[in-house]
């Protein structure tokens, strides 16, 4: 039998040495554990095969770290899937989810509706062309924050629905045969792109017996993914082992009201946060492997709720969970949307959800009418390293701090835990976040116990800053070059030809140190760098700043180049694969790569920077010519686009009344016209042909609205904003107006080649 290694860590967790604070985590002592297969393995027509096993999943039998994002295609336009699914794979995600909403499809009872944006089929043939896997999620439950919770009128006044009675388990049924007929011939066994299907949601109580009855069900209507999957906080037949459980945790919790500290920056190794809010776990933790189904992207703010999601908070959130021993990160919601015409729940549903509310924008890395936002940026750079070296974490344990905190009004006390391999292998995770607080700085270094010693750094101690987060490697072998240790984080690599290139960025605040052992090294450059050779077989790199490669020469005579960027440029960083050849591109601009078409978009700036490393011959004729940036290593290209009229005109009415009105179409040089709109007041709304097609809770912040959608009809008619102070959920604070509203214009270059 396989066997892993689990860690006892037993040591207290600070010491004083030297007048220095040091941090203590032990990835010496060892204790087996079993590892063991689990029943679910696919193999596509052309030979690529899914399997998973208690610790992690596996693509083509090597360990893979899944990541997924969740995009409704029937709260988003039809016209403009593509364009999104683009996005969330440029952000490095390998997996797209979705509800499947019975209660949207059929509608009246026998009536079914398959096509515009409730058109199944076509968004996941989309996925399919641009590379993306796709997990379902039917339900038939959903909840979704929708009407019925995803149940049709007549399911969800039925009495024993969400059991196993005769007449609901009939009308599932006609369901799920519906989801196989739009869905045959794309799963994955079948060369198509479904890897994945969820039953139910959040199935607490029950019958144990119910969720095999669903995958009986689902599995004669032909829907037949590689996995099957629940809600952690779901009860099933765990030991007979037909669906994974995977989790959720949520810092902003919109439901709850207020801004309540939430555990999830300590490291904890609750699940889904079971003890404290469900009650306990519902199945052998180790049997197995640790995933989010519902990793908060954001969160949907209510009327009791208001706040502002802060994308460091959200980064400082996914950074937990992998640093705790989550093995797949899947986002709730990564693309924000609009509720179905009809399917917004009711004002007064005791759901304390925003009843009444059209947007589903959920604060989410891309909004509701398609615009990146900062937190997109955030969870790029950790999408770039698990693509690269997600195989390396996920066959690591966590290591956790031997004395965790366990208070989150705990500001004053770090956050840290480890991931090692029984090589001494792994990762130091550094938190210094809290949702809705500040946190107090801290002066730290480590002392790791591991196999071979232990391993004292960084030299001298440094401050982390309030709202920071990093990863920290240890014993890092790259091309048989090893890290003892760096005080910065692992990007991703780039193999070319001629070397191998490890790109690392900044924690900020902190000058990066890099410990190199020689004995693999036959040579070092390393200009801009203070060398320290003061002990034994390590070069000790120190800079007081970033973009200065360290040039390596190992033993075999292969070139390998380190170089730390800084945190801006690792935020706005990109990797792209044509012809076998992968390139790092950096840009302010939002770029979208698809198979022969690279296409950079930016507010408001027609003039385009990108750099991009290596030199591109693909693009040569294309953006003009190359220059060498200042250290000589990234090929920048500057592209100016003409300025062009926004044919848009806004028109004040009243205080709180404002028209927008296009007078002509889209010009091909802008892929879309946004406008912030700054409002006081308790809710905003759209109107358009004399319906409300958009609005917006008031929470303290401007509102973003895309136009493309809507320019059809705003060129004959106006789209008309009402602000208003009307709140049913509590007093009256402020007058409704809106204050100013300015036009954004989305400049666009897209290159074919």
């Amino acid at each position: 039998m396989k066997r892993i290694y689990l860690f006892l860590v037993l040591i207290s967790a600070v010491e004083f040495s030297n007048a220095q604070q040091r941090y203590r985590l032990n990835a010496a002592a060892l204790q087996t554990k079993p590892f063991f297969s689990l029943p679910f393995k696919t193999a596509n027509p052309q030979g690529e095969t899914f399997s998973v096993n208690n610790w992690y999943f596996e693509h083509n039998g090597k360990p893979w770290f899944p990541l997924m994002g969740e995009f409704h295609y029937w709260r988003y336009p039809d016209t403009y899937w593509e364009e999104q699914i683009i996005k969330m794979k440029s952000a490095g995600l390998q997996i797209v989810a979705t509800y499947v909403y019975w209660g949207a499809h059929e509608k009246p009872k026998g009536v079914w509706n398959w096509e515009g944006s409730l058109n199944l089929k076509k968004f996941v043939e989309l996925c399919k062309r641009h590379n993306m896997y796709v997990w379902l999620r039917p339900g038939p439950y959903i909840n979704a924050d929708v009407l019925g919770r995803g149940f049709p009128d007549w399911i969800n006044t039925m009495k024993g629905k969400r059991r196993n009675t005769l007449a609901y388990l009939a009308e599932t049924e006609k369901y799920f045969a519906q989801v196989g007929t739009q869905t045959k011939g794309l799963y994955f066994s079948e060369g198509g792109p479904i890897i994945g299907v969820q039953l139910e949601n959040e199935y607490a109580s029950g019958d144990k017996t119910h969720i095999a009855n669903l995958k009986s069900i689902a599995q004669k209507s032909g829907i037949t993914p590689v996995y099957w999957s629940v809600t952690a906080n779901s009860v099933f037949q765990h030991e007979l082992q037909e669906v994974l459980p995977l989790q959720g945790a949520y810092c902003y919790r919109g439901w709850e009201g207020g801004k309540p500290l939430t555990n999830d920056f300590l490291f904890g190794d609750d699940q889904w946060i079971m003890g404290m809010d469900l009650g306990g776990l519902y199945y052998p933790l180790d049997s197995f492997p640790r995933g989010t189904c519902e990793q908060g992207g954001g969160m949907q703010e209510t009327f009791i709720g208001r706040f502002i999601v802060q994308p460091s908070v959200i980064e400082a959130h996914a950074v937990t969970q992998y640093g705790r021993g989550i093995n797949m990160l899947g986002y709730f919601m990564f693309q924000g949307g609009t509720q179905y015409p009809g399917t917004e729940l009711p004002l007064d549903d005791g759901s304390n959800m925003p009843s009444g509310l059209m947007s589903y924008n959920y604060q989410a890395p891309l909004g509701e009418f398609g615009e990146v936002n900062e937190s997109y940026h955030y969870l790029k750079m950790h999408h770039l390293f698990l693509q690269d070296f997600g195989d390396r974490i996920v066959c690591t344990l966590p290591v956790p701090s031997p004395n965790p905190v366990k208070d989150p009004k705990d500001l004053t006390a770090l956050r840290y835990a480890g991931r090692f391999n029984a090589k001494g292998e792994g990762f130091v995770f550094i938190g210094n976040t809290q949702n809705y607080r500040q946190m107090t700085e801290k002066k730290l270094s480590f002392d790791i116990a591991l196999p071979s010693g232990n391993l004292l750094f960084p030299k001298q101690q440094v401050t982390i800053k309030d709202n920071r987060v990093s990863i920290w490697p240890v014993n890092f072998v790259f091309n048989e070059v090893k890290l003892n240790y760096a005080t910065a984080q692992v990007l991703c690599k780039i193999d070319t030809k001629e070397a191998d290139y490890l790109f690392m960025y900044e924690t900020e605040g902190i000058y990066p140190e890099i410990s190199l052992d020689a004995s693999a090294i036959e040579k070092i450059s390393a200009p801009g760098w203070n060398t320290d050779r003061s002990e034994k077989n390590k070069y000790i790199l120190t800079a007081n700043s970033v973009n200065n490669p360290i040039t390596i020469i190992n033993r075999n005579g292969r070139k390998i180049v380190i170089t730390v960027l800084s945190r801006s440029e690792a935020e706005h960083a990109w990797k792209y694969k044509y012809n076998g050849q992968e390139y790092l591109f950096i840009s302010n601009a939002d770029l979208m790569f698809s198979d022969h078409q690279i296409e950079a978009r930016q507010f408001t700036n027609p003039l385009f920077s990108i750099k991009v490393f290596p030199q591109v011959n693909f693009l040569k004729g294309k953006w003009g010519k190359a220059v060498l940036d200042k250290n000589k290593f990234f090929y920048q290209y500057t592209i100016i686009q003409k300025k062009t009229n926004v044919p848009v005109k806004t028109v004040q009415v009243n205080d709180s009344v404002w028209t927008i009105q296009a007078n002509g179409k889209l010009p091909s040089l802008l892929s879309d016209v946004f406008v912030s709109i700054n409002f006081k007041g308790n809710l905003i709304t759209a109107n358009l042909q004399g319906k409300q097609v958009a609005d917006q809770v008031n929470i303290g912040k401007n509102w973003v609205v895309g136009l493309k959608r809507f320019l059809p009809l705003i060129q004959k008619e106006k789209l008309k904003l009402y602000a208003t102070s009307e709140n049913r959920y509590g007093p009256t604070v402020l007058p409704a107006a809106i204050q100013s509203i300015t036009i954004l214009p989305e400049y666009r270059i897209a290159t074919e080649f």
